[in-house]
């Protein structure tokens, strides 16, 4: 008996995939083209690197339908309204989302506590919709993602900083070093865990912005208006609280060349104090080996050394220089705090999460192996 197996190409091979991040002033969005297992080995990581770019930065309006139609005309621009170039696209957005069950008939749907122009929308049904209309060729098999931006900052994050020898290419996902802790204090405090390698992936980012933190002396801010018995971390640190407290009129007004130093140094300091709370509580439990600080907070000028000095006077022990629970990497808080690298780290981020999913399905569902038998007398 003789036997032929012929493996069918994923259908998204050389095609185009995309993603795209939908921040407060722009929908930022990039692309790169498919290949079946691409990254599979660190040349082909560097590839992809490089080959991610930008197509544009799109104005946001901050709802939902309208972007997704700019989103739209700005995917149909680049492949000239032939959608049979179009492998899919990851949607980072607002969330929390209603379900992340690809195979469920709601998923897509931003849920009842999002952002006003996005709560109760399913966009991924709006994608589709916009890109279908006057258009040919849109594949019923292109692969839409929804994932919320923490974790596709944090995915960002971790594929460009990491070398290659935390990369296993021959099973193509990263070596299991540890946990990895990505926090972004912005508009509010939000965050993302790697963990075995993958992004915990929740209907929400990690909500740690409603985590209770102490109070310094006899700083009470207003009630949490989802949790008024406790006194959650966005009620002291979000950007909103901050310009309110400090009687600040815009977040680009906080620098010392604009209102006191003194101020502005208790700012940052308060800040980092208790942002340092949150993430000393989720070390006690996760053990991250590195913790990456991402947001426009977090870039204010001393935070992430107050933050250092805070998290470890929060997690040291009664034996001095020694910080619970005194595993290898908190002994030098320097190499394990570390800032994000890149403002686009969620839109690249983005990409990473589809062709790791593309990699993922590509075998089992997205393969086709025929196999051709003669039988000799």
């Amino acid at each position: 008996m003789t036997s032929l197996d012929k493996r069918v190409e994923n259908f998204a091979h050389g095609k185009t995939v995309f993603s795209a991040f939908f921040a407060e002033d722009f929908i930022h969005i990039a692309y790169t083209q498919y290949s079946m297992g691409m990254k599979k080995s660190f040349d082909g990581w560097l590839a992809m690197q490089r080959d991610m770019r930008p197509i544009t930065r799109v104005k946001a309006h901050n709802v939902a339908e309208d972007d997704i139609k700019s989103l739209a005309r700005e995917i149909k621009s680049h492949l000239k309204n032939n959608l049979s170039n179009f492998g899919g696209i990851c949607l980072v957005a607002p969330g929390p989302f209603d379900t992340i069950k690809r195979q469920d008939e709601n998923y897509g749907k931003i849920s009842r506590f999002a952002p006003s122009g996005w709560k109760n929308q399913n966009i991924i049904k709006l994608l589709k919709e916009a890109l279908s209309s006057h258009t040919k060729g849109l594949d019923k098999r292109a692969l839409f993602l929804l994932f919320n931006g923490p974790g596709a900052a944090a995915q960002g994050h971790y594929y460009a900083t990491e070398n290659r020898d935390e990369i296993d290419f021959q099973l193509n996902t990263p070596k299991l070093r540890g946990n990895y802790f990505h926090i972004i204090v912005d508009d509010l405090v939000h965050a993302a865990l790697i963990t075995r390698g993958k992004i915990l992936h929740g209907k929400s980012t990690l909500n740690v912005g409603h985590h209770a933190v102490l109070p310094i002396g006899e700083d009470i801010p207003p009630k949490c208006p989802i949790h008024p018995q406790r006194p959650c971390l966005n009620r002291f640190v979000s950007m909103a609280t901050l310009l309110e407290r400090f009687h600040v009129e815009r977040f680009e007004d906080i620098t010392p060349l604009k209102i006191d130093q003194d101020i502005y140094y208790k700012i940052v300091h308060e800040t980092a104090h208790y942002v340092a709370q949150m993430a000393a509580n989720v070390s006690l439990t996760t053990t991250p080996r590195r913790i990456v600080l991402g947001g426009r907070i977090a870039k204010l000028d001393g935070f992430d050394g107050y933050f250092r000095k805070a998290f470890g006077a929060l997690l040291r022990t009664s034996e001095a220089g020694i910080l619970y629970p005194g595993y290898e990497d908190l002994k030098n808080l320097n190499t394990m705090i570390e800032k994000q690298i890149d403002v686009d780290c969620g839109v690249f981020g983005g990409l990473d999460l589809i062709v790791d999913k593309l990699n993922e399905t590509g075998p089992s569902d997205n393969v086709i192996y025929l196999q051709f038998r003669s039988k000799r007398s």
